[in-house]
């Protein structure tokens, strides 16, 4: 995963305003809760922000390893960690109701850098939480990804990008409930956003508030007093001390 971390200053592919104007309109919040949204590949922030905008009482988590654009993040969501999501220490899992993921485009060692993001990053979406997945439509000619996504999802749509911005990446955007499912994805190609019609909406569950939220190289001072006395104990036999060691 090394050479995947030292990539993801690449493939840095904004939302765009019309595409998330149509993606919020399929969204909704448990409004008896608190929200908590998360995006591994936050950017400057703005499409999470945006979401969080459009509603009420949402708590918005990125991580972002450009310097620059980590900087922008952080001015805009509640909090953010400077470095890679393959890094990030997010406790507890299943911490978050809503996945937003629009993550770098490529291959790495044979597999899609999107799918290899969305495995590492399931475990802090809750059961019945909402997946926001923005990727090339091209992904989901590869019939395992297609599996692999509906083994883990249920109610999964996907559309193609506003007909103004799907040219230039091509993309496409999947909704999806965490859930264990047994249905198919079909193939490509996809409807465009603008032309459908949100019937019933993805609700976004509340959870309970994130205790961890850190880059991965950095230790919390609970758990600093946790191994305390384990430390001084250690340090005690080192030093040959047995009494006054304080």
């Amino acid at each position: 995963m090394a050479r995947l971390g030292s990539d993801l200053k690449m493939g840095y592919y904004p939302t765009p305003p019309g595409a998330l104007d149509n993606i919020c309109r399929f969204l909704n919040i448990d409004k008896g809760g608190k929200i908590h949204a998360l995006d591994p590949c936050c950017g400057e922030g703005e499409a999470i922000r945006y979401f969080a905008s459009s509603f009420w009482n949402v708590t918005t988590y990125g991580v972002e390893p450009d310097g620059e654009r980590f900087t922008m993040a952080s001015e805009v969501l509640d909090q953010t960690i400077h470095g890679s999501i393959f890094d990030a220490r997010i406790n507890p899992l299943g911490s978050v109701g809503l996945l937003w993921l629009n993550p770098p485009y490529g291959n790495d060692e044979g597999e899609r850098v999107e799918m290899k993001f969305l495995r590492h990053s399931l475990k802090w979406l809750c059961d019945g939480g909402v997946l926001v997945f923005i990727i090339p439509e091209h992904l989901f000619e590869r019939e395992r990804d297609r599996v692999w996504i509906s083994v883990h999802f249920q109610k999964v749509r996907i559309f193609r990008f506003p007909r103004k911005e799907y040219p230039r990446f091509k993309q496409v955007v999947l909704f999806g409930l965490k859930r264990e499912g047994a249905g198919e994805i079909s193939p490509p190609p996809y409807p465009h956003i603008e032309d459908a019609e949100p019937d019933w909406t993805y609700l976004v569950p509340s959870t309970e508030e994130l205790k961890v939220f850190q880059n991965g190289r950095g230790v919390t001072l609970e758990e600093i007093e946790k191994f305390r006395p384990r430390l001084v104990g250690e340090l005690k036999k080192l030093m040959g001390f047995t009494n006054g060691f304080r």
